[in-house]
């Protein structure tokens, strides 16, 4: 089982909405004094379809996070 060890990089990705970018780097801010490093996923802010970043930037995202 791997288990996070402080210093390891968390993706934040938006799979299914576009959340406020306040709220992101809140909960950004959150993790990082926990003792990680944050990564959003290239599209986290994308609105292609007014709601999300299109399937296709999705897939791209979460490929990139894993």
């Amino acid at each position: 089982m791997n288990l996070l060890k402080h210093g390891d990089t968390i993706g934040i990705i938006s799979p299914s909405w576009v959340a406020n970018q306040n709220d992101y780097e809140k909960y950004a801010k959150g993790i990082e004094r926990l003792g990680f490093h944050v990564k959003f996923g290239k599209n986290i802010y994308k609105d292609t379809y007014k709601y999300t970043a299109s399937v296709a930037e999705r897939v791209d995202d979460l490929n990139e996070m894993i």
